[in-house]
């Protein structure tokens, strides 16, 4: 038995509800006005200042930006490339790894669209993570946040000036440096002294490993953001590595190569700063004897620091490696938070190529079953691991060991870049709206779980004058989050006939309603609530981008209705079910509406779906009790 198709449209099971329900007026055909909230100063604990921003609209992006204009426009026109190889990559990445894990979406959907916020310095972070800043290494540049709602992905990036400068820069000025003391003569030599040249030399080693490829960081997050829009999580140490392998991913001629990395033969391990201060003191022994070798002991010198974008064959080579079950169980925030110059972030980085692409793909497998058991929430043993590839911990990171010490044989990934084509990279930047502004960083703040302060910056925003339909449809949404539903419902009530692209404010305004009809009388909901409540959903449902949470609000509806849902009805549930089969609340509260309507074996049906899926334990066993009370 399969479960039920879907053989009407949303209209028309909505239509089929009976007369005495479908006689209620549509919430907007008729009634009074309903007047737009007022706010004033003494409604809000702080109100924000005015922010200026600037705003450009990419294909599936918006962005705003607080750093230079051309930096901007450089940075979005090499993202658009790479995004769309990203993309690209991720479905080929899919391809390797088969249907035994849950994979992400192959693209973020273009309606809303993800959002990118260029900050001007790393105190702008603390908008987003208060106290972020704080806790960052005082060498760490180009660190990024991102959010994500069901319907709305966030990137955060201090992209300051001092991001993007380029390793190579700070290198080019160090070798201009030797060129200059190699070619000095005798009459110039005191005008630099030790420490003159120690202390722009370690300025300038600061500066390289402080300056990271901000095109590259930006990918990196939107790498990690793209894997974690899985319906089932995936572990840290995998959506790191994945990241930090495609992150550096160019086009080569004509084709895009996964998998490729840092050529390791520097004839020396990195140096830290501690041997490195020493090698310069001897460079400059050479130099004031007037060596014609100083110019080239101190061109070494350039190639043993420390490159915080280096790829993992590079940074490992001359470590110790974590051992495997702390790469598997790492702090929450380890990698993510600072991913550059991290050994774990890079040790993610070489499992998840040594599993892909090295030993002729013989660990793929798995792989893919490590992940698929972690996806179903077992916990990261030893057991399982063994179980999954075929060799215990300690076996397994001896192999690792040898691939990251000896120079690791593989074989990459080469995509065809005709099967991927090449987006246009235009980029306009003016200045943003106060509605842009307010509703693209509410959203980014509500995603953040910074609800109050969204609702003070998107309510200043309405203070000063933004109306746009956009701009409103926010606000009502950050209302009901901030606990003000009964202007949010006003609010959401009087846009109702402009809401055509939000499906989340249409959502939320079918919920407020329900909890307004619970509150004046404590039953189920009546005809005229019923229909009221569903009539936003039938919208929704028609607009993009599709949200489980649609179909949660129609199954939450009809639990709290005085009006049974009949199997016409239930069809709807049924073929949602199939459209997100990994999310738990959707097949419980439709499991429960069949159990309800007495159809126990369609409700048989979608327990034994369920145990299929990827969710957590506790709904794979409540789904299990609900099947068995009702055969008792």
């Amino acid at each position: 038995m399969k479960i039920p198709a879907l053989v009407m449209s949303f209209a028309g099971w909505l239509a089929a509800i009976p007369a005495g329900l479908g006689g209620a007026e549509s919430p907007t055909a008729a009634g009074p006005t309903v007047q737009l909230p007022d706010f004033d100063v003494r409604d809000l604990p702080i109100v924000p200042e005015p922010e200026h921003w600037r705003y450009a609209a990419l294909p599936g992006i918006e962005v705003l930006s607080e750093v230079g204009d051309r930096a901007t426009t450089d940075l979005l026109a090499e993202f658009i490339v790479r995004k769309s190889d990203l993309d690209f990559a991720a479905r080929a990445i899919g391809r390797t790894l088969g249907d035994a894990i849950a994979l992400p979406d192959s693209e973020l959907p273009a309606t809303p669209p993800l959002l990118v916020l260029l900050v001007k310095d790393a105190s702008r972070l603390d908008d987003f993570s208060p106290g972020y800043s704080r806790g960052a290494p005082a060498a760490t540049a180009g660190v990024t946040l991102h959010f994500r709602r069901a319907e709305t992905s966030v990137i955060v990036f201090d992209a300051g000036d001092r991001v993007l400068n380029l390793p190579s820069l700070a290198r080019e000025s160090l070798q201009n440096l030797s060129r200059a003391i190699a070619d000095s003569r005798p009459t110039n030599a005191g005008d630099l002294d030790e420490t003159t040249i120690a202390e722009y030399i370690r300025n300038t080693h600061a500066e390289v490993n402080k300056s990271v490829d901000a095109s590259r960081t930006l990918a990196r997050e939107y790498v990690r953001l793209l894997w974690s829009r899985s319906a089932a999580p995936f572990p840290p140490w995998f959506e790191e590595g994945i990241a930090q392998l495609l992150a550096p991913v160019v086009r080569d001629q004509n084709a895009i190569v996964l998998g490729r990395l840092d050529s390791p033969d520097l004839g020396v391990p990195l140096l830290s700063y501690q041997e490195w201060h020493l090698k310069v003191h001897e460079a400059w022994r050479l130099m004031t004897e007037r060596n014609n070798v100083a110019a080239d002991a101190l061109q070494a010198l350039f190639l043993t620091a420390e490159d915080p974008e280096c790829t993992f064959n590079r940074e490992l080579r001359f470590r110790t490696l974590l051992p495997l079950e702390r790469l598997f169980a790492p702090p929450s925030d380890a990698g993510s938070r600072y991913p550059i110059g991290s050994v774990w972030a890079k040790q993610c980085e070489a499992f998840v190529h040594y599993c892909l692409f090295g030993e002729k793909e013989v660990h793929r497998t798995g792989l893919a079953r490590w992940i698929a058991a972690l996806q179903r929430g077992d916990p990261p043993t030893a057991d399982l691991f063994e179980q999954s590839f075929g060799l215990n911990w300690d076996a397994f990171g001896r192999k690792l060991r040898e691939y990251t010490a000896d120079g690791p044989v593989f074989r990459p990934l080469r995509l065809r870049l005709k099967e991927c084509g090449t987006p246009a990279a235009t980029v306009t930047l003016r200045d943003a709206t106060e509605a842009e502004t307010g509703r693209i960083k509410s959203l980014a703040l509500l995603a953040a779980g910074q609800t109050q302060a969204a609702r003070s910056f998107a309510a200043a925003a309405y203070i000063r004058g933004a109306r746009t339909a956009d701009f409103l449809a926010t606000l009502g949404i950050v209302e009901s989050a901030a606990g003000h539903p009964e202007r949010a419902l006003r609010l959401l009530t009087a846009l109702e006939p402009q809401l055509t692209t939000h499906p989340r404010a249409l959502v939320e305004l079918s919920r407020l309603r329900v909890a307004a009809a619970r509150a004046r009388h404590d039953a189920a909901l009546s005809d005229d609530d019923t229909v009221a409540a569903l009539t936003p959903l039938l919208r929704a449902q028609s607009q993009s981008p599709a949200l489980a949470d649609v179909y949660v609000q129609v199954a939450r509806v009809w639990e709290a209705s005085s009006f049974r849902p009949d199997a016409r009805h239930l069809e709807l549930l049924a073929n949602a079910v199939q459209q997100f089969p990994d999310h738990g609340e959707l097949i419980i509260r439709t499991t429960r509406l069949f159990l309800g309507a007495k159809q126990v074996a369609a409700a048989d049906v979608l327990v034994d779906f369920g145990q299929r899926q990827h969710l957590s334990e506790a709904d794979k066993q409540f789904l299990r009790k609900l099947k068995a009370d009702a055969h008792r």
